[in-house]
């Protein structure tokens, strides 16, 4: 939400106040806490005045429960699952303490919105990928689709982060390797492309119109013409995708794709041989099964 300076109505003030003291004997929080929460309920309640100020008492006591849930729908919108999730618990919470005291008729429902309340993503199905490396990519201009569909490649068959894609410069990728920045450590390290991969990428860069310097990014080249954003193409994907009736996420790729690797390789680790335990279970989902193989392979853990 925007940053601005609110102002408060003195029956706001008090209200918040009250409720202040009661949230943090009841949850057994910092007062720091509750004024990094107390922000957020302010935010909320400024974008359900649509902007104006000052902050009313009655913005909170008298606005229509369904109003409160359409412009926290708005917010869910603009925020991660995350972001949405705290603070529909924070309404929730506040609208409970005012239902208690007889200042309100009902708590406003956002329970679909805290995390857990909904069905979480699936990975895309193989149809589905056949699907959106058929359509997804297409452009009028032929370097420009060889440039999509590298990137989506990247996603599935790399598994790679959009934010790690958007990263790559020229001299990362060898012609069989990409060096790559480790999303935990943040630390640089090399990764073998998969084939569709490396024929994807030489394709993009034996079409792009111009010539790249090993500190040039891949795909956010310095010449504004030829510059792709993330965000920029995950909206042009995704308005395509709803175009085309095609469910599609950077995400969902990313975990088809890793779905399918495990699949096509049960019992082998990138890294290293896999180790006893791991190879003497038959069924790679029968997990009852994988306990006694690990106990039979490790006597002295149960000691």
């Amino acid at each position: 939400m925007k940053r601005v300076k609110k102002t408060f109505e003195p029956a706001y003030d008090q209200l918040m106040l009250e409720y202040g003291k009661h949230y943090v004997v009841n949850r057994s929080i910092s007062l720091t806490t509750w004024k990094t929460d107390q922000q957020f309920l302010n935010s909320f309640f400024y974008r359900v005045q649509k902007g104006r100020l000052p902050l009313l008492a009655a913005t909170v006591l008298e606005t229509d429960p369904k109003l409160i849930e359409a412009s926290f729908a708005e917010y869910a919108d603009t925020v991660s699952r995350g972001a949405a999730s705290s603070l529909a618990g924070l309404v929730e919470r506040f609208y409970a303490y005012l239902l208690e005291r007889g200042l309100v008729l009902r708590v406003p429902s956002l329970a679909v919105y805290r995390t857990g309340a909904h069905t979480p993503p699936k990975a895309l199905t193989d149809e589905e990928v056949v699907r959106v490396f058929e359509v997804l990519p297409r452009h009028p201009v032929e370097w420009i689709e060889a440039r999509n569909r590298a990137i989506l490649h990247l996603y599935y068959d790399a598994e790679l982060f959009p934010v790690q894609v958007f990263s790559l410069t020229r001299g990362d990728y060898d012609g069989c390797r990409v060096r790559i920045t480790d999303a935990r450590t943040r630390s640089k390290k090399e990764r073998a492309m998969p084939e569709a991969v490396i024929g994807a990428l030489e394709r993009y860069l034996a079409l792009l119109p111009v010539t790249l310097d090993r500190e040039d990014r891949l795909f956010r080249h310095n010449d504004p013409k030829l510059a792709l954003r993330k965000a920029a193409f995950s909206e042009e994907m995704r308005a395509r995708s709803l175009a085309a009736g095609v469910q599609f996420g950077a995400v969902l790729l990313r975990m088809a794709g890793a779905r399918n690797h495990v699949m096509s390789h049960r019992r082998r680790s990138a890294n290293k041989t896999p180790a006893a335990w791991q190879t003497a279970w038959k069924d790679p989902f029968d997990f009852a099964e994988l306990a006694r193989a690990f106990e039979e392979t490790h006597p002295r853990w149960g000691r």
